[in-house]
């Protein structure tokens, strides 16, 4: 087994587990316990013709200012002949920087309440995880059509049909790893495919885009030699953006070009061998203010659907200009005028209506990463409402209120400790 030090060598923990990495250990019971472990004899162990590449996530060690590795070999009283055992190797052991960016392809629908709980899980997983995985989001007409599949239609029909998917929330990492319930994968499922070494290399380039057209010009280079069909896939993402429900909504696919076919590729690659695709777009309806669109390239095998590698760039286009200042009125269909104070706040929010409210409504306050801290309701007749902040890391979160006749709001708040 490998085991780690962090006291320059005093004490020894194992390092990882059965399952935690790409060929990480393969026996649980290791009789002759290397290490000195006489539980959880977790090891390598057996007879192999052929060498095997073993590979595990380091990321809880980055912070440690003294790691010290070694291997822990065992062996037992053997008798008989040894036939063809001669021994043990390591050879190649190496420690850097992943090269694999994940792809999770999330498929939804803002008209079905399951849907917005999976949203949550996905944005927390992937923003916990930005290092190693890309999000794409495709809003489908499943159970019906809503105002952002309108704005495309084609795209999420045309992905739900290649991965055979039927109903929402669903989610598919890369395109081959997991196709199930969106809330059902997890890190472990990230970091697994993370450590993989992958096949291509990327390169994009924007040339001349300009405030309302994409541009893309991307560059497929082999890694090692391939042969079977690969598909490039160009996705436009819109990374962030209210809609008049009052929800945030994030990494939805505006457009796959040159469609949701992408561009296929059927040829014999050689290392080195490199091939360029060269896309444009004229940016449609956009709901963020002013922000860049995320311009995500990626290479699937078309035989096995597995995704071979990702990469992303922002692009200038945007429409709209970016605010600059904190409006008191961000977004409101509200006949009340609405006072948030104070600002910064740090124990306590206070939201003040200028007339009590007509309605029923409910409210909640979600971070920029669209998960939600807290939630409510206020009944017909209320004129405040006071939120708890007081362990509300700092940062700017957002106060939305929505009733069921489509009146809403949202509100910027400032938490300062």
């Amino acid at each position: 087994m490998l085991q780690y030090s962090l006291n320059n060598g005093a004490t020894w923990s194992r390092l990882g587990n059965i399952g935690e990495g790409l060929e990480w250990y393969n026996q649980g019971s290791v009789i002759s316990q290397p290490g000195g472990y006489s539980i959880g004899q977790e090891g390598w162990s057996g007879k192999d013709a052929d060498w095997r590449t073993a590979r595990f996530n380091l990321d809880f060690l980055r912070n440690e200012s003294s790691v010290r590795f070694r291997i822990a070999f065992g062996s037992v009283a053997f008798n008989g002949n040894r036939g063809s055992s001669e021994g043990f190797a390591f050879d190649n052991i190496w420690i850097g920087e992943r090269k694999k960016l994940v792809v999770m392809e999330h498929f939804t629908n803002a008209s079905k309440s399951e849907n917005e709980e999976a949203d949550n899980y996905v944005n927390i997983l992937t923003a916990d995880n930005a290092i190693d995985v890309i999000s794409l989001h495709y809003h489908t007409d499943r159970p019906q059509v809503t105002a952002l599949n309108l704005d495309n239609t084609a795209d999420p029909s045309a992905r739900s049909q290649y991965y055979g998917i039927s109903q929402t929330p669903r989610a598919v990492l890369d395109g081959n790893f997991f196709n199930g319930k969106s809330t059902d994968w997890n890190q472990n499922h990230l970091k697994y495919r993370s450590l993989v070494e992958p096949l291509f290399d990327i390169d994009i380039n924007l040339p001349n885009t300009s405030i309302d057209q994409v541009e893309v010009n991307a560059v497929i280079s082999a890694l090692s030699p391939f042969n079977d069909e690969i598909v490039v896939h160009i996705a436009v993402v819109e990374e962030e953006f209210f809609m008049n429900n009052g929800k945030i909504y994030k990494n939805v696919v505006k457009k796959l070009l040159p469609d949701g076919a992408g561009t296929s590729i059927m040829e014999t690659w050689q290392k080195g061998s490199s091939k360029s695709i060269h896309v444009n777009w004229n940016v449609s309806k956009m709901y963020g203010e002013g922000r860049p669109l995320k311009v995500i390239v990626y290479v699937q095998n078309n035989n096995t659907k597995e995704i071979l590698q990702s990469k992303y760039v922002y692009s200038t286009a945007k429409r709209n200009s970016i605010p600059t200042s904190i409006q008191d009125d961000y977004k409101t269909l509200l006949p009340q005028k609405i006072q948030v104070f104070p600002v910064p706040s740090s124990k306590e929010v206070n939201c003040v209506f200028s007339t009590p409210l007509e309605q029923d409504y409910f409210w909640k306050v979600i971070d920029l990463r669209g998960i939600i801290m807290k939630k409510g309701s206020l009944v017909s007749g209320t004129s405040e409402l006071v939120i708890d902040t007081s362990v509300f890391p700092e940062g700017i979160y957002f106060l939305q209120l929505a009733s069921d006749h489509n009146d809403y709001a949202v509100r910027k708040i400032i938490i300062k400790h």
